[in-house]
């Protein structure tokens, strides 16, 4: 049945693309280039697949992967090539492969797959093989499902490749731009020096609370690293022509941050959220990551009277990393405050991460965040608590990102 839509779907955009590669022909052949090159690939039962693709012009429009690259469509209409499933492998990558992961070319290949869809979104936190094999066990329905879901990744997405800067300014606020294993290696590489150094992310609603709170805002120029968090940054930055490596929010940071501290032996301790919830988390981890050190927890609702005793008593515990969760801006204020008291290697402020972690409020399904609506799926949870900062919230950042609004957090 998907054949069908493969044929019926290739047709349908051969047709569109045509007036395009008419003209892309005429300029390649008037200035004196051929028009077409390929790749060869392995498609099907690890046969020969050779893969069209339009020469560079030196013009961005024709030059763009979804001109560049949609002579492909030839293989789809030829049925040597999937609108969805496991990306083409080249013989060079099929000769070093594992047996098991050339399972891959039991199905026809994709012009878009699982990887490709979460890379552009910044979420691509699996390796590429793994996801491959699951591509070549989807369902039709799971099938038209990705093909769906890669429509906003192509539109409001960017290239993995494409991220080079190692760091990215918007706001005036400059920020680490890493792949998800980066950040974690440069936390607990900060975190072995027992420096007292601190992590902060930022997600549209800092940036709104940061242009009417100075306080905030000379914290977060003052950390350390500030690492960009969420579809909102993602998309600024691809308006401002900037490319994000992954989305470093607290959320998908945690577990990979866990597994290396539970290898690297370095403790944590979480302070932040309601009685119990550090808690609860601390339980789920230790279930998860047997080896990881959790060296203390308490709840988030320190009193000022209090504050002295919560430095000692994580002092005293020896932490290498500390978690605060008490919401923004507060738990950068209280880090700020404690900072010089406290002895620790880092010191980072995650928000609404240990509600997610305890198991107290549950994640948007994963392809939720593959489409960039996390922040809908939190709207619909907690509509009392969540509506003025998405609803409202958005739209005032938009307003910002669009007025240019880069030099006010300055």
């Amino acid at each position: 049945m998907f054949r069908l839509v493969d044929f019926f779907a290739g047709a349908c955009l051969t047709l569109l693309y045509l007036p395009i590669w008419t003209l892309h022909f005429l300029i390649a052949r008037l200035s004196g280039r051929a028009w077409l090159t390929f790749d060869e690939y392995l498609g099907r039962g690890g046969q020969t697949l050779k893969l069209f693709r339009a020469r560079a012009l030196g013009l961005p429009f024709f030059d763009h992967p979804l001109v560049a690259e949609s002579p492909r469509l030839w293989a789809v209409l030829r049925g040597k090539l999937s609108l969805v499933g496991p990306a083409p492998v080249s013989e060079a990558w099929a000769d070093s492969a594992a047996p098991f992961q050339l399972e891959r070319l039991r199905v026809r290949p994709g012009l878009v797959s699982t990887w490709y869809v979460r890379s552009r979104m910044n979420i691509a936190f699996e390796d590429e093989a793994d996801l491959a094999l699951q591509d070549a066990t989807l369902s039709p329905g799971e099938r038209f499902a990705l093909l769906a879901r890669a429509v906003p990744a192509l539109l409001f997405g960017s290239p993995r490749q494409a991220a080079q800067a190692d760091r990215v300014t918007l706001f005036g606020l400059e920020m680490a731009n890493r792949t998800r294993d980066e950040a974690v290696a440069e936390v607990l590489g900060l975190a072995a020096t027992g420096r007292r150094k601190r992590v902060a992310f930022v997600n549209p609603a800092c940036v709104n609370i940061a242009l009417k709170d100075s306080a905030y805002l000379k914290v977060l120029h003052q950390s350390d690293l500030i690492y960009p968090d969420g579809i909102g940054i993602q998309l600024a930055c691809k308006f401002t022509g900037r490319r994000l490596r992954d989305n470093l929010n607290g959320t998908d940071l945690y577990p990979a941050l866990a597994e290396k501290m539970a290898e690297t032996g370095q403790s944590l301790f979480l302070l932040g959220a309601r009685p119990g919830v550090a808690q609860a988390m601390a339980e789920r981890a230790r279930e998860r990551w047997p080896a990881l050190n959790i060296c203390g927890v308490r709840h988030g609702y320190v009193q000022p009277e209090e504050e002295a005793e919560v430095v000692d008593q994580i002092n005293a515990t020896g932490a290498d990393v500390l978690l605060v969760a008490m919401g923004v801006p507060q738990q950068e204020l209280w880090i700020d405050r404690m900072l010089p008291r406290l002895e620790i290697g880092v010191v980072m402020g995650v928000g609404g991460l240990f509600d997610f972690y305890s198991g107290r409020m549950p994640r948007a399904p994963l392809w939720m965040r593959e489409v960039g609506l996390e922040w809908l799926y939190r709207l619909i949870k907690e509509p009392r608590r969540m509506w003025r900062r998405y609803l409202v919230g958005n739209l005032v950042f938009l307003r910002h990102l669009v007025l240019g609004h880069k030099g006010e957090l300055q």
